[in-house]
């Protein structure tokens, strides 16, 4: 399999990160807000796909602010 290039790791750290977060958030909080209704998939899905973007890019933004923060502060 060819690897990806370093200079993809933020990306790919971004993505991977955003994407598991604001699925299981996303399901977190349409479960709390509707409970396990019918159509409740479709909801969560919506939700889901709404929530992502916004969490790519802050997960793209963040990320390297983060990444410095823990260095500074361990050894």
């Amino acid at each position: 399999m060819q690897k990806l290039p370093k200079k993809y790791a933020g990306i790919l750290i971004g993505a991977i990160v955003s994407t598991i977060m604001s699925f299981l958030m996303s399901l977190f909080i349409t479960f709390m807000n509707v409970g396990l209704i019918t159509g409740f998939f479709g909801l969560w899905m919506k939700a889901w796909l709404g929530a992502w973007p916004l969490a790519f890019f802050l997960a793209i933004i963040i990320t390297p602010f983060a990444k410095s923060f823990v260095e500074s502060v361990t050894e």
